[in-house]
């Protein structure tokens, strides 16, 4: 009987260490329609219903072709905002985005659905792209992990605007996000006003020095010189002179003058 007994206990352990994790669901009255299977060009996609996520792959971003069409959440894609659609993760979702060869990092919303192409991981938008250096590239490595408790918050306080979670202020779940529950990266929200910092210039050894004392003084025009008329130096004579010597006179200023032209 002990044995039996001993048995039985050994089987409940190996069978508690072989079960899975069980996670707790995301907010299941928001935007009911983004959390169902869809197809997109033939394959079948099947949104998680928890927030533990994180993994390693390509981003790419969109931009003008979508920009001011509504997003699967129902609220129009603004490009230069700070966004992000991913294939699976429950919408609304909060996730940090990593840039794997800059180091750069920002929290984005999971608003929207895509990029359904299966080597892509997120879909950024063309603000988010920029912030995060992948923009000029096109596509980029990142570090995609949700943040459940973040996502869990976010999603409970738009929750209370109705099952689409708008806002009767007409406020974004952008702006929302980056009001109450963004205090770690500093990004204004849309529509404010954003402090730009001047860019920082590095000294370089090889720029010229300040300009010179002498270089500095206000520009003086050369004086003129008087030009002279004639080669030829003469002294009139007390007599009158005659119209030959007169004539003979303006030839060779003529002469004089027309070398100078040439």
């Amino acid at each position: 009987m002990q044995k039996i007994v001993g048995a039985i206990i050994l089987a409940a352990f190996v069978l508690a260490g072989c079960s899975t994790t069980v996670h707790e669901k995301a907010q299941g009255n928001l935007c009911t329609g983004t959390k169902k299977p869809y197809q997109v060009k033939g394959t079948w996609y099947t949104p998680q219903e928890h927030y533990e996520y994180k993994e390693i792959g390509t981003a790419s971003w969109y931009g003008p072709k979508f920009h001011g069409r509504p997003k699967s959440c129902g609220e129009i894609f603004d490009m230069h905002g700070m966004s992000a659609a991913h294939k699976l993760l429950p919408i609304p979702s909060v996730v940090r985005v990593t840039n794997v060869q800059n180091g750069s990092t920002v929290k984005l919303l999971i608003d929207d659905r895509g990029p359904f192409v299966d080597d892509r991981i997120i879909d950024l938008s063309k603000g988010a792209a920029t912030y995060l250096g992948l923009c000029n590239r096109g596509l980029g490595k990142v570090c995609v992990e949700c943040l459940p408790e973040e996502s869990k918050a976010f999603a409970k306080f738009v929750a209370k605007y109705g099952r689409y979670g708008r806002d009767p202020s007409g406020r974004s779940w952008e702006a929302i996000f980056r009001e109450k529950f963004d205090n770690e990266d500093r990004i204004s929200a849309p529509g404010l006003f954003q402090t730009i910092r001047p860019r920082r210039v590095q000294k370089n050894e090889n720029w010229p020095g300040p300009r010179s004392v002498k270089s500095r003084q206000p520009f003086r025009r050369p004086a003129v010189k008087p030009m002279p008329v004639s080669d030829r130096s003469f002294t009139l004579p007390e007599e009158d002179v005659s119209e030959k010597e007169i004539d003979q006179l303006l030839n060779e200023t003529r002469a004089y003058l027309g070398r100078k032209r040439a």
